[in-house]
């Protein structure tokens, strides 16, 4: 798949199940999210040291803390989960 079709089917902004699942499936196999899950941890480590070096924030490492479970939580598969493709892909996109 050509990023000129990702783009495409970003542009449709598509209620179809199918299709959206097709575009995570590409962006899986493309390890797009591994990739990003690995930048969001070296930022997060530069901003929680930032943080220490001025001397401390606990309320904005509290703010670390809850948006880690976002990106480190393992992948919903939707068909292994009680929520419905629909919701599924609604949450993801």
């Amino acid at each position: 798949m050509q990023s000129t079709q990702l783009i495409n089917i970003l542009r449709q902004r598509t209620e179809d199940v199918d299709v959206k699942q097709y575009f995570i499936q590409y962006l899986e196999k493309a390890r797009s999210f591994e990739y990003t899950r690995k930048v969001l941890f070296a930022l997060e480590e530069q901003a929680l040291e930032e943080i220490s070096k001025l001397g401390g924030n606990p309320v904005l490492s509290a703010v670390y803390e809850r948006l880690r479970a976002v990106y480190v939580r393992p992948p919903i598969d939707c068909r292994d989960n009680m929520l419905s493709k629909r919701n599924y892909f609604d949450v993801m996109i």
